[in-house]
Formats: structure tokens, sequence, C-alpha cells
């Protein structure tokens, strides 16, 4: 029998809760001084980076009880993985697109730039295909706080190989691959400007995955 951990549900409550604060938070006119000081102390993406290691910590127990990763093991992760990630992503970026286009648009001026712009190139339909099949591209013109979801599925798909390595090869390899994905994310402004390697910008935020690996 499975055995829940349920402090996990409680951070991950008190998590969204502040995510969701610090969204509405970003709604507000930008000249509200309390709004620049919240702002300023990043609590919204430290509680991303939260659900990070959280999600880090549930897939290497559930791996933990693997002694070695078959093919047929890795598909029904993936599987899971697609049914639990990707299909409320599709759904929800339906329907914001059909939302945006059932409906007129209308600025509301005491709110927000960011607020205002979500939305207003909703009937493009590259960007709605942008948004599909997950390349990064215009996230934030139909639901920019799914975003993470991307950089979840994305690593997702490579988890299990690594958690193995590092469980194999313990504690020096998984320092020298992480000091090599925050040295590329402190170089890719110089480094990676091409669109093709948009992906590598978000892997930085996947490496809070392994932090928390029993090594």
């Amino acid at each position: 029998m499975k055995k829940r951990l349920y402090f996990l549900d409680s951070l991950r409550g008190v998590a969204a809760l502040i995510v969701v604060f610090t969204h509405f938070l970003g709604s507000l006119p930008e000249q509200l001084s309390y709004r620049v000081f919240i702002h300023n102390l990043y609590l919204g993406r430290c509680s991303v980076l939260l659900f990070f290691i959280l999600s880090g910590i549930v897939l290497s127990l559930v791996l933990d009880r693997v002694q070695k990763l078959s093919a047929a093991d890795y598909v029904d992760y993936l599987i899971k993985r697609y049914f639990r990630i990707y299909l409320p992503f599709f759904v929800v970026t339906i329907l914001a697109f059909l939302l945006f286009n059932v409906t007129p648009y209308q600025r509301i001026h005491s709110l927000s730039d960011w607020f205002n712009s979500v939305g207003t190139q909703a009937t493009n339909l590259t960007i709605l295909f942008q948004n599909i099949f997950m390349n990064g591209e215009s996230i934030d013109q139909l639901d920019p706080v799914i975003w993470s979801l991307i950089v979840e599925l994305r690593i997702s798909i490579i988890f299990p190989f690594l958690y193995f390595f590092f469980r194999k090869n313990g504690v020096r390899s998984c320092l020298i691959c992480l000091a090599t994905v925050y040295f590329f994310w402190l170089t890719y402004p110089l480094c990676f400007r091409a669109k093709i390697l948009n992906w590598a910008k978000r892997f930085p935020y996947s490496a809070i995955y392994f932090r928390n690996l029993n090594l």
C-alpha cells in the first residue's frame, strides 16, 4: 500500500497560495509601493522552485523502488507524466484561446500592463500551436502562469536517466553536473541566442530537481 506524504501536500498548498497571491499582485498597477516591495521579495519564483523540489522528491521516491529501469518501466512512467502534466496543460491552453477569441478585448486601465497584455494576440494560430507544442515561445500571450509545466514535462522526460546516473556515480558527479548547468545558465545570454536552444534557457530551473537526491 502506498503511503501518502501529507506534509508534501501541505507544502504544495502553501506554495500554490503564494503563487496565486503573487500573480494577483502582478495585476495591480505598477506604481503601488507595496506591490513593488512584495514583488522584489521573489516569493512567487521561490514558490515555483519549491514545486520543482517537491516534484523531484516525489519522483525520486517512486524511482527509488526500482532496481533497474527497463523499457516497460520508462514507457509506463512517461504515460503517467503525460496524463498528469500535458493533458491539463493542453485543456487550459485551448480554453484560454477560445475565451480570448469569443470575448472582445477591453483594456482595464486600473490594472497593470502585464495583466492587459495577456491575450492581445490570441487570434494568431501560430501562437496557439507554439503553446500546444510547448516550444516556450509566446507562452505569455495565452496563459503565462503555466510556463512551469513546460519545464516540468521536459525534465520529466530525462529525469529517470539522470536519477539512476547520479545514484550510481555518487555525489561528485551530481555536483559536477549542477555546476555545469549553472555555468551555462550564467553565460547563456552570450552563448545561446538561437531559438533552437530555447530549451536550454529553461533547463537551469530543472537542476533544482536533483537537490533532494539521497547520494
